[in-house]
């Protein structure tokens, strides 16, 4: 099997998670599995030959573990590999899979697999291949390819198989391609955006943190922004720490109003507003305990 892929498969990070994703064209758009986003709306990736960047979601779809992500402020001209499908893969057939481990700086992993099964999922349509492939976090999101060098489906997880009622421990899985290609990345360039809900993390019988509440009016070239445009995204930043990210809608006159528990382990972290790919010029700083902080958001 000829390997011509390797320059499409990128390392994803999110805060201090690691795992894998495929540029589809040379623009450097990327699909890979959504839900180790947690709540960023944005990613960064490493390519195969040192470029390193983020890239800001672009639809998600966490009921299928699926995101569309695109790079920021880049020139393009990535290596990528394009979406197959034209005709179904079958059992018995040979691939190619390629992905990073979760592991900080360790090597590509490469092999060659066999299809040994497939499944549909009743309820959205979507057709899965089943790999005879070891798997190593970090892997998910990774793509598996033909032998012209077409990407023929994208790894998931055992969870997420398992959440469908789909698959078992033990069992390995790629969304196929087809499915890819006939609806789901339509509905994710089209602004798709299915978030689960965030575990807090917190028990029961813990009492919460109190709130720092960050407010005030978005403006986009001095003009304040309209009610119900993009949402703006507060991330929370310390060195050690996953990055944390809280979300608000734009209400009437282009307030917002973001309410942040992160916990004393955020301690005298840095606070950056986004919105729309851009990060503001603003910046403020959160310590764990109630208090209102105003502050007026320029994009």
């Amino acid at each position: 099997m000829v390997d011509t892929v390797s320059g499409s498969v990128v390392r994803m990070q999110s805060g201090e998670t690691r795992w894998s994703g495929v540029m589809i064209d040379a623009a450097g758009r990327i699909l890979t599995t959504s839900r180790n986003l947690g709540n960023a709306p944005l990613g960064e990736f490493t390519t195969n030959d040192g470029r390193t960047g983020q890239a800001w979601v672009v639809g998600r779809n966490d009921t299928l573990d699926i995101a569309l992500l695109e790079p920021m402020n880049t020139a393009g001209n990535y290596n990528f590999s394009p979406l197959g499908g034209e005709g179904a893969m079958q059992i018995d057939g040979l691939i190619l899979a390629v992905g990073y481990p979760q592991t900080l700086n360790s090597p590509m992993d490469k092999r060659t697999a066999s299809i040994v099964g497939l499944r549909t999922d009743l309820s959205s349509g979507t057709r899965y291949l089943q790999l005879q492939v070891p798997s190593t976090n970090g892997l998910e999101g990774g793509g598996i390819f033909n032998n012209i060098g077409q990407l023929v489906g994208t790894r998931m997880t055992t969870e997420q198989m398992v959440r469908l009622g789909l698959g078992r421990a033990g069992e390995f899985y790629a969304m196929d391609a087809k499915s890819i290609n006939d609806f789901v990345l339509a509905q994710l360039e089209g602004g798709l955006n299915i978030i689960s809900k965030a575990d807090s993390g917190s028990s029961r019988s813990a009492f919460p943190g109190l709130p720092a509440i960050y407010a005030g009016v978005v403006r986009d070239d001095g003009v304040r922004v309209s009610a119900g445009s993009s949402p703006v995204f507060a991330r929370i930043v310390r060195a050690g720490q996953p990055d944390a990210w809280y979300k608000s809608d734009i209400f009437e006159n282009g307030v917002f109003q973001i309410s942040v528990s992160a916990g004393i382990k955020y301690s005298n972290s840095t606070v950056e507003f986004w919105r729309n790919q851009e990060k503001a010029e603003e910046i403020r700083e959160y310590s764990p305990g109630f208090a209102n902080v105003m502050v007026d958001l320029t994009f």
